[in-house]
């Protein structure tokens, strides 16, 4: 596996709703491993909490070719 096409950088309003969505499945699906259930912590499927996240200056990694 290459990160050579891999960079960081700041989440941006745009990337609230992708956000979202993928920490909703990453909490909810800890289930398949011995969760006891569909939860994560306060906020995780919030559109407003990773609005807020990303005033906070929430960094999210990306494909330099996009996602």
């Amino acid at each position: 596996m290459t990160y050579a096409n891999t960079k960081l950088q700041p989440a941006q309003i745009k990337d609230v709703m992708m956000l979202t969505a993928f920490s909703k499945w990453a909490f909810e699906t800890d289930v398949q491993v011995g969760a006891l259930a569909l939860e994560g912590p306060p906020g995780y499927k919030s559109n407003q909490f990773y609005s807020k996240m990303n005033r906070a200056k929430y960094w999210i990694i990306c494909k330099s070719f996009g996602i």
